[in-house]
């Protein structure tokens, strides 16, 4: 959920990653992003996703393309 104060809002995917946690899943595989224009999920999102699998398959499909890549190739130094 995004707002016109953009970092007040919440991603997607750091949304459908806290419902997960929330419902007990430890173990995330993949993330499947879709969107209108091809996007990579944000580096808050990269680095959220890190914390759970930094080699998480990651699947972008927009009108215009298909592309996958791993979290590492997107995010290859997160914080520790």
């Amino acid at each position: 959920m995004e707002n016109a104060a953009y970092p007040v809002g919440i991603c997607a995917e750091r949304g459908a990653l806290s419902a997960a946690i929330a419902a007990g899943c430890r173990q995330i595989e993949a993330l499947v992003l879709v969107t209108d224009k091809p996007a990579t999920p944000c580096g808050m999102c990269r680095q959220a996703l890190s914390e759970f699998n930094h080699d998480l398959a990651i699947l972008m499909l927009s009108d215009e393309m298909e592309a996958q890549a791993t979290l590492s190739q997107l995010l290859p130094d997160p914080f520790l």
